[in-house]
């Protein structure tokens, strides 16, 4: 068991899945850590204004109850039973003894009004009596005995006699009473002065009451309070300790603080948050101090919750990665071993993956990632194969020759292509390039150009009808339609005519013809839809009229000049070296012309076929045909309709050709070797430069069609793309070993276009020179 789970906390994907799940503990802990420091301060604020809030409140009923004693005494002194009483003591009579009933009667009422926070309320008008709600005392006996003030002595309250009117607050005072009792107390004095003497009134407010009243609206338990008086007296405070020792330290904090706001101070080794609110009547000031630790309270209960939080995670996390590590590993070790047992085949041999430094995980994905390109490339080849196919399968149907597995051959074109309909027309359309086409343009742009125009005929005809396109030679494409009627054919002139006004601006590179071929039902009449649109460009040659000719508004018969079948025969006698056998094949072809009107439109379309049957020929034995041929009449066999003069001996020409076919024979392939030796030599020596298939040919003393042919016979790629990669390797080893600039590069390979560059480098290398560059000076 042990071992197991050894085994497993070993193992790096169990750390890896631990380490994502515990990756969990990050957010927490910064949203935790966040609202921690968020709750430490909105609680600051909100206790904050709730301990100021209550010490404002405690002020309040403290000023309207000492208000409310102070005018208790006034109201005291206006009285009428003080009114007829007002004389010095000694000349009042024996009756008028008797109205000091009245006096402790209106004395009793006046401290009933605030009794919660008065201690003693007493009346004097002289030295001998004091008068109070129990009765009349001795002045100097109640001073000694029954209400002894330690701050102000007997002489201090006989002043209030003879100074004039006033109210006065006095400083808070102990008092002992007649049982030996101590408290504090808060002496006020009112003075009605008349003419037959002062009256004194005074009321001793109880500290005890207003300590009360102050510690019923603290918040917390445990908050500190203390009150001075505007001299910076003690009124009252929560504990002895602020009273004796930190007066003077208070003072200063009341100095310093605004009203309302809170400070903070150490005292007694605890560090407090002080609140302060003032008294403007009395002129006092109240403090609370509240120990800090209240405040975070709240914040603690969240940062506790985020601790057990990340604990509970680390715990899940560590579960949880075990227990998939256990599920997942057998899979994922039988999926590696599936990959490595795979690889370790000898058909897979160009797999390049380090099995021994990579974990489970590595290996999958860069063996997925190259199972998944060699499924994309053989996908692309199947596709290729796909295209290969149904190109030479329309390839023989144009020229006649039906297919061996025809109904395989129609469920494949209604399937992938689309096909519906049971008629067809063959469209056929040359882009005849001229010089400016290949002097104007790269090799590389004219292979994009021609491929934006096949682009674009698809677009054409695609938005009406399903179709294929073939493409015999560059600039030559056959359009196959698929109509659903024949009504449809209309649709089809109305699309050539508006492909010819598309290109009807770069008439300086190149002349677009179209032919347009009867609608025919059956894919098997597809050869005569052909014939009868090269018959149309045959007669427009002739006539020059237009651009585009329909065969439906043409004298042409439906028949055959040159079947499949036909160029079977050809080829075979020239594979025997049968000059007769052709001779006779080409008097048998001429003279099935020669009852139809239009002979020589087809005279001339036969021996074009014928020429590129030695064409073809000439490809699969290694030769280049224009070495057979003197001038005149290799461009008198390129370019279609010049042969319309029946004086000129077109079979001559033909049989001469074959004949200097089957003489070469035997000799060309050691001269296609060679060939193909000087193109990769002159491509070595010229790939700077503006070189493309035409050029070579030009260089070389061949024809294109022989050199593209052989070259791709031998290396198995064709021309220009054998350019563009030779091209891509010398920028890649720039890019890796050279400072050059990229658009540097480009013009030091011979590619002018930037667009271009990045393009092939793209094609060829699978990521753009700016990466390659990088990832090259990484590896470094």
């Amino acid at each position: 068991m042990m071992k197991n789970l050894n085994k497993f906390i070993k193992n790096r994907l169990f750390i890896r899945m631990f380490l994502y799940f515990n990756a969990l503990l990050i957010p927490v802990i910064i949203v935790g850590s966040i609202f921690y420091i968020y709750s430490v301060q909105n609680s600051k604020n909100e206790t904050g204004h709730e301990l100021t809030g209550n010490l404002e409140f405690s002020k309040e009923i403290i000023e309207n109850s000492i208000q409310m004693a102070v005018d208790t005494s006034l109201n005291l002194m206006l009285d009428d039973a003080f009114d007829a009483q007002i004389s010095p003591s000694e000349s009042l009579s024996a009756d008028q003894k008797k109205q000091f009933e009245s006096m402790f009667q209106a004395i009793t009422r006046s401290q009933n009004v605030s009794n919660y926070v008065i201690d003693n309320l007493f009346v004097f008008k002289d030295d001998q009596w004091i008068l109070r709600s129990a009765g009349a005392e001795n002045f100097d006996t109640f001073f000694k005995s029954l209400y002894q003030f330690e701050r102000y002595p007997i002489p201090f309250w006989k002043t209030f006699l003879t100074n004039p009117s006033t109210v006065q607050y006095l400083e808070p005072t102990l008092v002992t009473t007649s049982s030996g009792n101590t408290k504090t107390i808060i002496p006020t004095v009112s003075v009605k002065q008349s003419d037959q003497g002062n009256m004194a009134v005074v009321v001793c407010l109880s500290t005890e009451a207003i300590y009360e009243m102050v510690r019923k609206n603290i918040v917390f338990s445990g908050t500190e309070f203390i009150v001075f008086d505007k001299k910076g007296n003690t009124v009252i405070a929560s504990r002895p300790e602020l009273m004796a020792l930190e007066t003077n330290t208070l003072i200063g904090v009341t100095e310093q603080t605004e009203t309302d706001e809170m400070s903070e101070i150490d005292w007694n080794q605890t560090s407090y948050f002080v609140t302060k609110s003032t008294s403007d009547r009395l002129g006092w000031a109240f403090f609370t101090l509240t120990p800090k630790h209240y405040f975070y309270v709240e914040a603690e209960n969240v940062l506790r919750v985020t601790l057990w939080s990340c604990i509970l995670l680390f715990l899940i996390g560590s579960i949880m990665s075990l227990i998939f590590s256990v599920k997942l590993y057998s899979p994922i070790r039988n999926i590696r071993d599936v990959l490595i047992n795979s690889f370790a085949d000898e058909k897979n041999s160009n797999f390049d993956i380090n099995f021994n430094k990579k974990n489970e995980f590595e290996i999958i994905n860069s063996s997925l990632s190259q199972l998944m390109d060699v499924t994309s490339a053989t996908s692309s080849k199947i596709s290729r194969i796909s295209d290969e196919y149904l190109d030479n399968a329309f390839s023989q149907l144009i020229k006649g020759h039906i297919p061996e597995h025809l109904a395989e051959f129609n469920k494949i074109i209604h399937e992938d292509l689309g096909f519906s309909g049971d008629s067809y027309v063959c469209c056929c359309i040359i882009f005849d390039l001229n010089s400016s086409f290949y002097s104007e343009f790269q090799d590389t742009e004219r292979y994009d150009i021609l491929e934006g125009i096949r682009t674009i005929l698809q677009k054409s005809f695609l938005s009406h009808f399903k179709m294929h396109i073939l493409e015999p030679e560059p600039g030559h494409f056959a359009c196959i339609l698929n109509l659903k009627d024949d009504a449809e054919r209309e649709t089809v002139i109305e699309a050539c005519e508006n492909i010819i006004e598309s290109f009807s601006y770069e008439v300086e590179f190149y002349t677009v013809k179209i032919g347009i071929g009867k609608a025919h039902h059956g894919i098997n009449k597809l050869w005569i839809s052909y014939a009868e649109a090269q018959a149309a460009i045959d007669h427009g040659n002739i006539s020059g009229e237009r651009c585009v000719w329909d065969a439906s508004n043409l004298p042409i018969s439906p028949a055959h000049y040159f079947s499949f079948k036909d160029e079977e025969k050809v080829i075979n006698c020239l594979k025997a070296k049968d000059l007769t056998g052709l001779e006779n094949i080409i008097d048998t072809l001429l003279d099935q012309m020669d009852a139809d009107p239009a002979k020589m439109i087809k005279k001339n379309a036969l021996f074009d076929e014928l020429y590129r049957t030695a064409v073809r020929y000439a490809a699969d034995q290694q030769l280049d045909i224009f070495t057979l041929l003197n001038q005149d009449d290799y461009q008198a066999f390129k370019k279609r309709g010049l042969i319309q003069d029946e004086t000129v001996d077109s079979k001559a020409m033909i049989m001469s050709l074959f004949g200097a076919l089957l003489e070469s024979a035997q000799s060309g392939a050691d001269h296609s070797h060679q060939l193909v030796q000087d193109v990769i030599q002159y491509i070595e020596a010229h790939y700077f430069e503006d070189i493309y298939l035409e050029r070579i040919a030009t260089d070389l003393g061949i024809s294109v069609k022989h050199l593209s042919r052989s070259f791709k016979t031998h290396t198995n790629i064709n021309l220009t793309n054998y350019i563009s990669a030779k091209r891509i390797e010398i920028s890649k080893a720039l890019l890796a070993d050279s400072s050059m600039t990229i658009d540097e590069i480009c013009q030091k390979v011979g590619i002018h276009s930037r667009v271009t560059f990045y393009r092939l480098f793209k094609k060829h290398v699978g990521t753009n020179p700016s990466n390659f560059r990088k990832s090259e000076e990484h590896a470094r």
